[in-house]
């Protein structure tokens, strides 16, 4: 049990120092929308995506990609 606990704590340690390094997001956001524009999806995505560029400072860009029921926009995702 001792073990356990030692593992779990460094584990934990060398966890926090790294993603204190990281500077999330560093390159521009992309919200993907399965449906075509001006839909109430979408309209929403667009609200969403303007109070996220004024929060975060970084760019958010809204794609639209419907058809086949949304099988394009879960391609598009990497």
């Amino acid at each position: 049990m001792r073990r356990f606990w030692f593992t779990l704590g460094a584990m934990l340690a060398i966890g926090t120092g790294t993603a204190q390094a990281q500077g999330y997001p560093n390159k521009t956001i992309r919200i993907v929308v399965p449906y075509g524009p001006g839909g109430g999806v979408s309209l929403l995505a667009q609200q969403v995506g303007q109070k996220m560029q004024e929060l975060m400072k970084q760019p958010v860009i809204i794609d639209n990609k419907p058809g086949a029921g949304g099988m394009p926009s879960c391609r598009s995702i990497r």
